[in-house]
């Protein structure tokens, strides 16, 4: 595409690149960072990525590629989303783990490692089911999948910046699991479940322009549990955050059942020709 004689795909092909060797510096960089400071990086490789995607690649001398009214590859983009946020899940697993190490594998620990990996396990079963199952279907039978498209990749970025906090309250229950629950602490074993409920939220709307009930349940109960977490240690608040997760894939796994949705998107606004 680069050395094309399209000119076209040739300078989106551009643009794309440029964006991407931006991304690439912080990706690259995290390699070798460690912890928070590689976590930090990849956030903001992922926010990079999607601002190019959102600003439709604007480039120095070339301006927007103006990608909007161009058909979609809807296979590919979901498996791009679906991509990133299986990193975001194996880097969640990988810090536990290295939170781990130093400690050996001391009975409280351990325990708070199971429910970390449990945590990541329930967002991986709400993410999937159904609407990241069917999301390519949606995006296709959209009338303008260029809307639905976007909505679904700031479904996964709230996602995303989900995952990436509910790791750091992964190292919080791991390093201290009968601690002191203080209000930062709540706020972050707490606000990462929120945060990808609220994307999954979004992802349900791309998907059936409706919102499942589980999910703002789901966040209330979050929300309602913030102010009373200092009464239990963080252990127990990660433990109480991920029956949480299991009482909404409980309850979206059985009303799937009983209530099964057809496809969806929302309408959007057909651009410009």
């Amino acid at each position: 595409m680069l050395f094309g004689g399209n000119s076209y795909p040739r300078q989106v092909s551009v643009r794309i690149v440029f964006w991407s060797c931006l991304s690439a510096v912080p990706w690259l960089a995290g390699i070798f960072g460690g912890g928070e400071i590689r976590l930090a990086l990849w956030t903001l490789a992922v926010l990079i990525d999607y601002a190019g995607g959102l600003l439709d690649f604007p480039t120095p001398r070339l301006g927007r590629a103006g990608l909007r009214g161009q058909p979609i590859a809807e296979e590919h983009l979901t498996e791009r989303y679906r991509q990133v946020l299986i990193i975001a899940f194996g880097e969640s697993i990988l810090t536990s783990g290295v939170q781990l190490s130093p400690y050996g594998f001391e009975r409280e620990r351990m325990g708070a490692l199971v429910v970390a990996f449990v945590i990541t396990v329930l967002f991986w079963q709400i993410y999937y089911y159904r609407a990241g199952e069917i999301l390519p279907a949606a995006i296709a039978s959209s009338r303008v999948p260029a809307y639905v498209g976007d909505i679904a990749s700031y479904a996964h970025l709230v996602m995303v910046i989900g995952v990436a906090v509910s790791a750091v309250g992964d190292k919080l229950i791991i390093s201290q699991p009968f601690g002191v629950t203080e209000p930062s602490r709540a706020l972050v074993i707490l606000g990462g479940p929120a945060l990808f409920l609220l994307g999954r939220s979004m992802l349900d709307y791309a998907a059936f322009s409706r919102v499942s009930w589980s999910r703002p349940i789901g966040l209330v109960v979050l929300a309602a549990l913030t102010p009373v977490a200092h009464l239990l240690p963080p252990l127990l608040v990660a433990v109480v955050a991920a029956l949480v997760l299991a009482g909404v894939a409980i309850s979206n796994a059985i009303s799937w059942r009983l209530y099964p949705r057809a496809i969806a998107p929302p309408p959007g606004v057909p651009p410009e020709r």
